[in-house]
């Protein structure tokens, strides 16, 4: 098998050391690698399952969030209907669980993503903290549905019959911040933003965002449905100033290609309008198209969801959510406490994984033919999806030539596939992917080039600007001030 081990240091650090961040190669930023939502977990059981999650090569969790109203056993949707900005015990776990959760992840290297919901709180006083009973902290006491025709609406407006909290509010802003400063004091690396395009942002006259982003080392994602309204492109661009962003209709375009048995030939929707995907989260299915009533995934194959998960999952740049599959699918069947699927720990998620954390922010070319999508990375891998799932002989497109030319082992079946310059041949197995990485077993070797110089020139090798050394197959690799030290192996 082969696999990179990706390590970091300033330019001006010499000699080049040597250091292991940890046993599974997980990425250090949650946006270069890819997120597992542990929905409706609670903490113990997300922190019992850390070695399989890292083994898995997801490089952060997601939990369901903690702000009360759902203790185990509860309809999942409680979650969803806060009682406080605090770490309650009445949810997936308390203050001392998240804890010791994020002190063990830390060890494996993976980081602790907690879901916040700050766009309204719960509509029944008494299931709220009752400083929330103050109606000056809503935007309106008299309730009204939101016309999504309007973002004024959109963000003032009422989310079912929920007190929609007033944003533009200095109280409302010091509690959410706050809170965001306490799970930061846990350990948690990242906060997930419930009904993030409810919110108003700054050129709206509300400072929400910079307020409860304000927290240094925090990393931010907002779940962006559908249109925010208004000046879409703008506002969207506005929204990545603070967080990334989730392509819910990019993601929804993968599943339908899929679902069809078509290659998906799309680019993400908002990388048309000028958002980099390094600010974009994707998906095959979230919580919200599985368990809501009418969700759109709620009776998608699993295999299926693999499949439109991968296309997403192996791109340059974006971050990639996999939800771990209750076990019922009725919309109050599914309860908080009740651990589900482990299906992530399959071969073909953890391959798909693996690329997207050797390959870090290399370039990416897409290829779509006859039912199959393929994706060629700048550091030597690609990953190929038969959209209709038979295993199938296929050759493909070796995209600018980013797989050196070698023989490989596909990591998820295990079969041949043969690399050549211009293609890549091989046997797709049963699940209907297929991911080869590395340097291939040709012989064919980096040019050995004096590393002295790398300081003052790049050279280029399979599109990416580096310069070998040691002994073929270790390679300096500048991003931006700092290099990298690759190892094939």
């Amino acid at each position: 098998m082969h696999r990179y081990i990706a390590l970091a240091i300033s330019i001006a650090s010499a000699p080049f050391i040597s250091l292991a961040a940890n046993d599974y190669n997980l990425p250090e930023n949650i946006q270069d690698g890819n997120i597992l939502h542990c929905f409706n977990w609670t903490i113990a059981q997300v922190t019992e399952e850390l070695p399989a999650i890292a083994e898995a090569g997801f490089g952060a969790v997601q939990l369901s969030p903690l702000q009360g109203n759902c203790s185990p056993g509860a309809e999942w949707y409680y979650a969803y209907l806060p009682y406080d900005f605090l770490v309650r015990p009445d949810g997936p776990g308390n203050r001392v669980e998240l804890k010791t959760l994020c002190q063990e992840a830390e060890k494996y290297g993976v980081k602790v993503i907690v879901d916040v919901v700050a766009n309204h709180i719960n509509g029944s006083s008494a299931y709220r903290a009752s400083k929330w009973n103050n109606t000056d902290l809503w935007h309106a006491s008299t309730f009204k549905n939101i016309n999504y025709s309007s973002r004024q609406s959109i963000t003032h407006d009422n989310l079912g019959d929920y007190p929609d909290l007033n944003s533009e509010h200095e109280d409302v802003r010091k509690a959410v911040a706050s809170y965001i400063e306490t799970l930061k004091g846990y350990g948690v690396k990242g906060i997930r933003w419930d009904a993030a395009k409810h919110i108003s942002l700054p050129s709206e006259r509300c400072d929400f965002w910079p307020d409860v982003t304000a927290a240094e080392g925090l990393w931010h994602y907002g779940e962006l449905l559908d249109s925010p309204g208004g000046d879409e492109n703008k506002l969207v661009a506005e929204y990545t100033d603070y967080m990334s962003v989730t392509d819910s209709r990019y993601s929804s375009s993968l599943l339908t290609a899929v679902r069809a048995g078509r290659a998906a030939t799309a680019t993400g929707l908002y990388t048309t309008r000028g958002i980099d995907a390094s600010q974009l989260v994707y998906w095959a299915e979230s919580h919200d198209t599985y368990a809501n009533n009418g969700g759109a995934t709620k009776n998608v194959k699993q295999d299926v969801i693999d499949r439109t998960w991968a296309l997403g999952a192996c791109r340059q740049g974006a971050t990639a959510l996999y939800l771990s599959r209750p076990s019922k699918t009725a919309y109050s069947d599914i309860r908080m406490g009740e651990k589900g699927s482990m299906h992530f720990t399959e071969p073909q998620i953890a391959a798909v994984n693996r690329l997207r954390n050797a390959m870090g922010n290399t370039p990416e070319y897409l290829d779509a033919a006859d039912g199959v999508t393929t994706i060629t990375r700048g550091g030597g891998g690609a990953c190929i999806v038969v959209s209709n799932g038979q295993s199938r002989d296929v050759t493909v497109k070796n995209g600018a030539s980013y797989v050196l030319p070698g023989t490989y082992t596909d990591e998820v079946s295990g079969n041949t596939f043969t690399v050549t310059d211009s293609e890549i041949s091989g046997t797709v197995g049963s699940t209907g992917i297929a991911v080869i990485m590395g340097g291939g077993s040709s012989g064919v070797s980096a040019p050995v080039l004096d590393p002295s110089t790398f300081t003052e020139e790049y050279y280029t090798l399979q599109g990416i600007r580096v310069a070998s050394i040691d002994a073929p197959g270790i390679y300096l690799i500048r991003r931006g001030a700092s290099v990298e030290k690759r190892i094939v192996r």
